[in-house]
């Protein structure tokens, strides 16, 4: 009898290990990839670089900006799309913001407005630029989490028991964003005065 009971065990057991491996595998393997390319983009040999970026927030019309950036610092704005009074502010984004945005959205934490059992979460879907590592495309949208996923995360569980007691979803949306790095060039270093 003890053998049987040793085996359902260690079977639910592998079992158990097996659904767990399979909802964390992709985050891990996405969070290993930002971390190698974020590492490349920081090993890069300038400090000062123009770039050419278009967001899209899905609510008005793209944004191109053209800044340049030094120290990840924007020390000029050359061409925005900022209007003064505008229903949704595009903020001025340097490579770093890029891979801070990505951070968050990588652990898959992040839910939709409407919660995760509605909506799911925020997810992103990124290209990052073979030489430099930089994200050259970032789209964000919502995912909607797999069995697994759903009950290793957290606010799920909250919102599913809240479901379960009348709890209905709302109806605010998610637009997804978009950012695209249209160009990066490296600008000549300055030189210093004597």
């Amino acid at each position: 009898m003890k053998p049987l009971w040793r085996s359902v065990m260690i079977g639910t057991a592998l079992l158990i290990s097996g659904i767990v491996a399979v909802g964390v595998a992709p985050q891990l393997l996405a969070q290993q990839e930002l971390a190698r390319e974020q590492s490349r983009w920081e090993n890069r040999d300038f400090q000062r670089y123009r770039m050419v970026v278009e967001t899209d927030n899905g609510l008005s019309q793209i944004c191109r900006q053209e800044v340049e950036i030094k120290n990840e610092k924007v020390i000029n704005v050359v061409q925005d799309c900022k209007k003064p009074g505008s229903f949704v502010e595009q903020p001025t984004q340097t490579i770093t913001d890029l891979f801070n945005e990505l951070e968050k959205y990588s652990s898959k934490t992040e839910c939709g407005p409407n919660g995760c059992s509605c909506d799911g979460v925020i997810s992103a879907d990124v290209s990052y630029d073979p030489q430099l590592g930089y994200p050259r495309q970032i789209e964000l949208k919502l995912k909607q989490l797999n069995f697994v996923e759903q009950w290793m995360h957290p606010q799920r569980r909250r919102e599913a028991i809240t479901k379960l007691r009348g709890g209905s979803c709302t109806l605010i949306g998610f637009v997804g964003r978009k950012f695209k790095v249209v160009s990066l060039t490296p600008s000549p270093a300055t030189p210093k005065n004597p």
